[in-house]
């Protein structure tokens, strides 16, 4: 919903600007503090994305080492018998490295983007290596490879991929995801020189004897098993670790230990006690495969984590940007609120009305009238013109926060100067009561374009009428020395004059026609019902007349009950004119409400 074009066309840009330059400075303050504070969980987000990447990029170097291992071995064996035997093994194993190295070649081009020199470089070396794969299988396929030219070549692929796993682990955001990744690090060195034994120990056993060199290289293979399971026993979970346990438990991996005792026991230049090539092979790769269940359960736990990692930080940084809306949003309604509450302080609108009756009461009369109209008046085209200059739509925003307000004021008001035995204090719960009823126009402003000329016009009829009891009730005051109900008994015998401009001002305060609080009324219940508030004049309404029991309560106090003194009020010729000057314009604002509106009209054209 809008303003009409009528309200909202020509508004003053310099005061807008103004107010609205005052409301961005601390908004655009909270905005960078949020701003930084969402900008660092979006960079966190993009951190366990990253590492996501990683973790999805580990895996598929894990699946190609195994793959790698298995075909170093095949070759170190086609090598070693001199190309009779492992040859359709060679060519299938071949099949399954390229499966593993076409995907993790993509992976490793992904990876290597935006990361850091160190990390970038260490994905190229390993991508460059991948790409060499087939000319050292030509060197292989014509014999001319030897079996440790032939282990180098494929331990330093593998080599280099498990530096990028230990990249990985070195560069994660997370350090729970960093230690996931370690583990797995060592996990895959401890299977790689499992590999490597494979190989070595398969080309021995291929040739039929044992030297110094192939003797020391099966010795430091196993010490660096040994060395990789310690570390993986020291970062890896008790689940995990038990998983190592029964694997290494595994008949292969027990016979895998046994003949490699024998391989060591066995002096150079000798044939070792285990000379079957192809058996050791099968267990050794029995060993391995079982090794790789627990490489699985680790990659799957990893991705796991690094997915649950990413998906927390999402819901972080949503979180954190949702909260500065939501902070945000609702400073900009307590800063409204406030701006509404100092103005209904003014006003007197329920629940910011508690000051209004003791004042009133409190004060001289003369005073007590002044604060009912002139503040309220000015707070209320105050209001008004905030809500035009500031917003444009402001009227719109809050109808039925002000509607609601409208009708508890209105209610409240008059229902408890039913009660009053002080003049003074029941005008002043009847002040609260006409505020209720202006704050019905501003409620509708937003919808029903004659609203405010309404609002301008009552805010007019008000300041007469209102002026007019006051007046009365300070010469009373000032004769009896008393605000009690009992001190107008009979002022319609003793003063003629104030006690009929006194009966004028209450019926009009009533909204008994012709007067101006009549006329005042129907235009506010008129806008109400155009704004969409048709209950809300109902409401107002059904107050119009519980108001009439009080104000009729007066009248008949200064009309039909006996004087207790005899002489009237003294007055002035200034406090004659005055009180004159009121009474003629409640008569005349309701004898000829159109002048009075179209003046009004004039005002809303001013106050925009």
């Amino acid at each position: 919903m809008s303003l009409p074009l009528s309200l909202s066309a020509a508004l003053p840009s310099s005061l807008r600007a103004r107010i609205v330059a005052v409301a961005l400075i601390p908004c655009l303050a909270f905005g960078a503090v949020a701003g930084v504070a969402v900008t660092e969980r979006v960079g966190q987000g993009r951190a366990m994305a990253r590492m996501e990447e990683l973790a999805d990029l580990s895996v598929r170097i894990g699946a190609f080492v195994h793959e790698a291992q298995k075909e170093r071995g095949a070759s170190s064996l086609y090598l070693g018998s001199k190309g009779s035997q492992f040859a359709p093994e060679l060519a299938a194993q071949r099949r399954l490295t390229d499966a593993a190295r076409d995907a993790l070649v993509s992976d490793l081009e992904a990876a290597g983007a935006g990361a850091d020199a160190d990390f970038a470089g260490k994905a190229a070396t390993l991508r460059k290596k991948l790409g060499g794969i087939e000319r050292h299988r030509g060197a292989v396929d014509r014999l001319e490879a030897s079996v440790p030219a032939n282990l180098a070549t494929y331990s330093g692929i593998i080599a280099d991929a498990l530096g990028v796993v230990r990249g990985v682990a070195q560069t994660a955001a997370d350090p729970a995801i960093g230690a996931r990744v370690s583990a797995l690090s060592a996990f895959l060195s401890l299977k790689e020189f499992a590999g490597q034994e494979r190989a070595a120990a398969s080309a021995v056993f291929a040739a039929g004897a044992i030297d110094l060199a192939g003797l020391r290289r099966l010795t430091g293979l196993a010490s660096d098993q040994a060395t990789f399971e310690g570390l993986f026993r020291a970062a890896g979970s008790a689940d995990e670790i038990a998983a190592l346990d029964a694997a290494n438990a595994a008949e292969a991996a027990r016979e895998v230990a046994r003949i490699r005792s024998l391989a060591l026991d066995t002096a150079p230049g000798q044939v070792p006690a285990f000379s079957d090539a192809k058996g050791w092979f099968r267990l050794a790769t029995q060993r391995i495969d079982g090794l790789k269940g627990i490489e699985d359960r680790l990659t799957a736990a990893l991705a796991r984590e690094a997915g649950a990692a990413r998906s927390q930080a999402e819901r972080t940084v949503l979180l954190w940007a949702g909260a500065a809306l939501a902070t945000l949003l609702l400073s900009v309604a307590l800063a409204f609120g406030l701006v509404l509450v100092g103005y209904g302080f003014e006003m007197t609108l329920v629940p910011f009305h508690v000051w209004a009756p003791d004042v009133f009461q409190g004060g001289t009369a003369p005073a007590s009238g002044f604060v009912s109209v002139v503040p309220k008046v000015a707070a209320f085209a105050g209001l008004l013109r905030f809500l035009l200059a500031a917003m444009p739509d402001g009227l719109a925003a809050w109808p039925t926060v002000l509607a609601l307000l409208a009708a508890a004021t209105m209610t409240f008001g008059n229902l408890v100067a039913l009660r009053q035995a002080s003049l003074k204090r029941l005008l002043a719960y009847s002040s609260i009561a006409q505020a209720g009823y202006v704050l019905m126009g501003v409620a509708a402003a937003g919808q029903a374009p004659e609203a405010l000329p309404a609002i301008g016009y009552y805010l007019a009829a008000y300041l007469l009428m209102n002026l007019s009891a006051f007046a009365v009730v300070a010469q009373v005051e000032r004769m009896t020395g008393s605000d009690a109900l009992a001190a107008i008994r009979g002022l319609g015998r003793r003063a003629p004059g104030p006690a009929a401009a006194l009966a004028l001002a209450l019926l009009s305060l009533a909204g008994v026609p012709p007067l101006a609080g009549f006329a005042g009324k129907v235009f506010l219940l008129v806008a109400a019902i155009e704004g969409g508030f048709a209950w809300l004049a109902v409401v107002a309404a059904a107050n119009m007349a519980v108001a009439l029991f009080y104000y009729a309560a007066i009248i008949a106090e200064t009309y039909f009950r006996d004087p207790d003194r005899a002489e009237g009020p003294a007055s002035g010729a200034g406090y004659a004119w005055a009180l004159g000057l009121c009474t003629a314009g409640t008569l005349g604002l309701g004898i000829a409400p159109g002048l009075g509106r179209g003046l009004a009209q004039l005002g809303a054209t001013l106050l925009r």
